[in-house]
């Protein structure tokens, strides 16, 4: 599968699925059009950025956790994605990066 992509609404996204010593998952909270759920931190690439650069900002930005580059290891999975967003359907591709958190992580989101 290629990741370069067509013009928007294409949108290529990167993901870290961090997991600590106790085995648990890091998962961020997530709202869109009144409907709430968990999901791994993660999001858009941006120009210029690499997609575990890219995973790595997102967690920081959607959780308070910094995940050092040296904790992040190869991509675990790689897929086409079809997702709805503030109401408008969209396409693209996601890697999905591994974690193993050095100590504990966040027990709650960072304020907004």
């Amino acid at each position: 599968m290629s990741l370069d992509g067509p013009p928007r609404p294409w949108r290529l996204s990167a993901r870290l699925l961090v997991v600590d010593p106790a085995e648990r998952i890091l998962l961020a909270p997530v709202t869109d059009g009144g409907v709430s759920w968990w999901d791994l931190p993660g999001g858009g690439v941006e120009p210029g950025e690499t997609m575990r650069g890219a995973a790595i900002r997102e967690t920081r930005e959607e959780t308070g956790y910094t995940v050092p580059d040296t904790l992040v290891g190869s991509a675990c999975w790689t897929a086409e994605v079809v997702f709805r967003w503030l109401g408008v359907r969209g396409t693209g591709a996601g890697r999905w990066f591994t974690s193993r958190a050095s100590g504990c992580c966040p027990s709650r989101a960072p304020s907004r």
